[in-house]
C-alpha cells in the first residue's frame, strides 16, 4: 500500500511539469539564456587579452584568492 502511494506521488509531480526534460525546461527560460550569455562575455573578453602566464595568476589571484582570505579574517 505505501510503495503504491510512493508511485503515485511520483508520477502526479510528473504529470504537472511542464516539460519531461530538465533541458527542455532550461530551453523555455529566456531568462536563464540571457543571463548564460552575459556571463560568457567578460570571459570573451579576457580570453581576447593574450596576457602572460604571470599576468593570468596575477589575475586569478586577486579575483579568487583574495575574497577568500578576507572572508577567513
Amino acid at each position: 500500500m505505501m510503495n503504491m502511494d510512493i508511485l503515485q506521488l511520483f508520477f502526479n509531480y510528473l504529470k504537472e511539469r511542464p516539460y519531461n526534460t530538465i533541458h527542455q525546461n532550461v530551453k523555455q527560460d529566456i531568462n536563464y539564456l540571457e543571463t548564460t550569455m552575459r556571463e560568457n562575455e567578460p570571459n570573451e573578453q579576457y580570453k581576447k587579452l593574450n596576457l602572460s602566464d604571470e599576468q593570468q595568476y596575477f589575475i586569478t589571484f586577486i579575483v579568487l584568492e583574495i575574497p577568500l582570505i578576507l572572508y577567513s579574517i
